[in-house]
């Protein structure tokens, strides 16, 4: 293969690289900063649609994209509908000296007094419950309006997605400083003819003449 060829091959790849990351949360949308199925809204990126969402996620009114489905809950966990959040639904999210019971949807215990640190106790003693946020999966915090884990921080949100408030959806990351125009990436990369970059320059308002 030719030096030529091989040049020009690295600069497909760092393109479609570069590209990727500017997508950040899906395709990118040539006309505007934000990705496909999103509209920007003073300087984020808010979804328009569900098809613009993750996996398991649904694009409410507030322009962010809210988990709804079993598939973007935490390892063990369930989407409750009735109070639109994740609850533990297995041994997998239960405390030790418990198992999981479907019927009374609590880590119920198998042995007495099972219920550690963090847990209440639930009827008489025999099922735990978590009522504080030592035993909240990673990214959440209890809220004892909904007896639930709630979502608190970034870690929560799929990759490329930031949380706006706790218990609230999780927004696109990309919006207008972090997605660079496509021209500024072809001219990184040396794909846009010397005479043309030179131009780019010269009107360009952030690079001086």
């Amino acid at each position: 293969m030719s030096r030529g060829g091989g040049a020009r091959t690295g600069w497909t790849s760092g393109l479609v690289g570069l590209l990727l990351l500017a997508g950040g949360c899906g395709r990118s949308d040539p006309g505007g900063p934000c990705p496909e199925g999103y509209r920007l809204h003073e300087g984020s990126c808010l979804c328009e649609q569900d098809a613009a969402c993750p996996d398991g996620h649904r694009c409410r009114s507030d322009g962010l994209c809210h988990c709804v489905a079993d598939r973007c809950c935490p390892v063990g966990h369930v989407y409750e509908p009735a109070v639109d959040a994740c609850r533990c639904a297995s041994v997998d999210c239960c405390p030790s000296g418990t198992d999981y019971d479907p019927v009374t949807t609590t880590c119920r215990c198998t042995r007495p007094g099972c219920c550690p640190e963090g847990y209440q106790p639930v009827g008489a003693g025999e099922s735990c419950r978590c009522a504080a946020d030592s035993c909240c999966p990673a990214g959440h915090v209890y809220s004892p309006e909904v007896e639930l884990c709630l979502c608190q921080d970034d870690r929560c949100c799929p990759s490329g997605y930031r949380l706006v408030a706790a218990g609230g959806g999780c927004q696109c990351a990309a919006d207008s400083t972090r997605v660079p125009p496509l021209a500024s990436l072809l001219a990184l990369l040396g794909m846009i003819p010397l005479r043309r970059r030179k131009s780019i320059a010269r009107t360009s308002r952030h690079v001086p003449t």
